[in-house]
């Protein structure tokens, strides 16, 4: 029986240096990546072409899913692996592809880590895919291979996504303007709704009308039948992460998610922050102690999928926060340390302790 074969698939414009870091995590052999390069100008394609892997020069239209689909019209292996060129991937080894032999899925998940693998911030997207001809990705921007794809499965590979540095305002920019291209194509895609708020959230924008139009097409869609997996990820960023800060925003969500998710924990968790922002303390521990209460039983709302740990994490930070400032100093630090046990609050959780030991030393020395 021949060997399974994969290749790397990666698309890039002016990333030279980004580039060649992902290209040096790749743990076999250099003639089997695939760069796309949409009109360097930096050195980018030399760089690649003295790597010895593979160049194909592809016009950009606008469309992130035309250049990957680029390397998939060219790609020869059994399966790809795609990736990004401002990521790499973790602990690259020559066996760490050896599940794809046995051909059981059509498709693979991974793990990306934001910044790095402590950073606490990270989500599963599908990346490695059986080379099929009816298999194409889809969207001008944050673009996803097509349901046609099958089964799919974990990989156990981790990869860690860097960013762009200095050039992220205007990718933001380019992101907001596909983001506006394919809901023009699609008003009903409330996915790209999700993501045009949070880039213009990234951006530092007015996102209220934005926010309004997916909250109101989620409103039409309670079910959430047409969010992907990864959509409602980021909805629950959007919800429990803080990306909401102003108090109108928050007010706004909860007040469209409530008439039909008042027993979601993503939301439970947002308006328990939202109050103890607001100093009403006592009203976020008794929302704070509801929600725990909910996760623990697991009694509540299923239909919005949320990172447990996420929200867990912050509900106990936010418990001790809220225990501290009502002068209950024990439960504050029982909660506070609880909060140590989750990558997503342990920085914060480390500092408050340390706040509240300088804080008990002031009050003996007084």
């Amino acid at each position: 029986m021949s060997e399974t074969s994969i290749q790397l698939c990666l698309i890039t414009r002016d990333m030279r240096e980004s580039v060649k870091r992902a290209i040096h995590s790749w743990p076999l052999a250099r003639d089997q990546i695939i760069i796309v390069d949409t009109g360097s100008k930096d050195g980018t394609q030399e760089t690649v072409l003295n790597l010895g892997c593979n160049l194909v020069h592809h016009k950009w239209d606008d469309s992130f899913s035309a250049a990957r689909n680029a390397c998939l019209d060219i790609a020869t292996a059994d399966y790809l692996f795609f990736l990004d060129s401002d990521e790499v991937i973790l602990n690259p080894h020559p066996r760490m592809f050896d599940f794809i032999s046995q051909k059981r899925e059509d498709g693979y998940m991974i793990t990306r880590f934001e910044g790095s693998k402590e950073s606490g911030g990270f989500s599963h997207i599908l990346r490695i895919g059986r080379k099929r001809s009816d298999v194409r990705f889809e969207g001008r921007i944050h673009e996803k291979l097509s349901s046609a794809i099958g089964r799919v499965g974990q990989s156990g590979i981790e990869i860690v996504h860097y960013g762009y540095g200095e050039v992220a305002l205007s990718k933001l920019r380019l992101y907001e303007k596909l983001l506006m291209l394919d809901l023009e194509e699609d008003p009903n895609a409330i996915y790209k709704r999700i993501e045009l708020v949070l880039t213009k959230k990234q951006l530092g924008a007015d996102m209220t009308e934005a926010l309004v139009s997916c909250l109101r097409a989620l409103e039409r869609d309670c079910s959430l039948k047409t969010l992907p997996a990864n959509g409602s990820l980021v909805l629950e960023q959007i919800l429990a992460d803080k990306y909401l800060y102003s108090s109108h925003d928050v007010r706004l969500a909860f007040d469209l998610f409530s008439s039909f998710y008042r027993d979601s924990p993503p939301l439970l968790g947002l308006w328990q922050h939202q109050l103890l922002t607001e100093g009403k303390v006592s009203e976020s521990i008794m929302i704070g102690e509801e929600l725990l209460a909910r996760l623990n039983s697991g009694k509540f709302d299923t239909r919005l999928p949320f990172n447990k740990e996420l929200v867990l994490g912050n509900c106990l930070l936010n418990l001790g926060v809220a225990f501290w400032e009502s002068g209950h100093e024990e439960e504050s630090r029982r909660f506070t340390r609880s909060a140590l046990e989750f990558s997503t609050t342990k920085r914060l959780a480390e500092e408050n302790l340390v706040m509240m030991s300088n804080s008990k030393s002031s009050k003996e020395s007084c």
